[in-house]
């Protein structure tokens, strides 16, 4: 027990920084999704730790396309920088058509600034192939950190599963243990049960037609047919029974 709460301490202390370098002032049509790991929602300002720092966002925002307002939300844009103590400015470019929409999915234009100047900064596209439905966008986002891409940071993956739910883990009672409350400790196997076999409504038997029947049928829809067509209809029907 010891050697786990030691452990886990450790990775606490690992992955929640707490040298705080300064914020990031973010503009409008930033949507961040993860800041070093892990969610955090943001409006304004996001703060910066000392070193590496590595954040998720999708560029929102909207434009008039042919006289209607189109909505713009980017794919997910990954950046890897350093920081230190000083105040940095995220900069996005103004998407005010379709196809500057399209080159920044393709070749996203970001740029964070301080008082000294440009950071260096590096960026990439966190693709999916597939389906797109559904996505899990920070366990794909610590997935894409353990790999060797340009704004991957290998620590950053360890943020989200320690972040991450854990599932709930049954212990059995010790065996050769008899209490009065082992009975109710037994797990029951659910039952699988077969729905009802529909119960066919009752239909009534309905007698067949008779030739008269169904010719007299006929010969109302042709009388409908007829009536409805014009004169050049009817007598080009007229010419073809002759």
């Amino acid at each position: 027990m010891n050697q786990l709460f030691t452990a886990f301490v450790f990775l606490v202390s690992f992955t929640s920084p707490t040298l705080v370098a300064s914020t990031l002032t973010l503009p409008s049509t930033a949507n961040i999704m993860a800041v070093n790991g892990q969610p955090i929602e943001a409006e304004n300002t996001i703060d910066l730790v000392e070193g590496v720092n590595q954040i998720a966002l999708r560029y929102t925002g909207s434009f008039r396309e042919r006289g209607s307002i189109e909505r713009f939300e980017s794919e997910v844009v990954v950046i890897r920088f350093n920081a230190e103590n000083k105040s940095y400015q995220l900069m996005l470019p103004n998407i005010t058509q379709a196809k500057q929409a399209n080159r920044f999915n393709k070749h996203p234009e970001i740029a964070i600034s301080s008082d000294s100047g440009k950071v260096t900064i590096q960026t990439d596209i966190l693709t999916k192939s597939g389906l797109q439905f559904g996505r899990n966008y920070l366990q794909e986002l610590a997935a894409y950190n353990l790999s060797q891409q340009a704004a991957a940071v290998s620590q950053f993956a360890l943020a989200y599963v320690v972040a991450a739910p854990v599932a709930p883990v049954s212990i059995a009672p010790p065996q050769g243990v008899a209490t009065a409350t082992a009975a109710s400790a037994t797990i029951v196997a659910p039952v699988s049960i077969s729905p009802p076999t529909p119960i066919a409504a009752p239909t009534s038997a309905v007698a067949p037609k008779t030739i008269e029947q169904d010719q007299a049928e006929i010969r109302q829809m042709l009388d409908y047919w007829y009536n409805k067509a014009n004169d050049n209809t009817k007598a080009e029907f007229k010419q073809s029974i002759n």
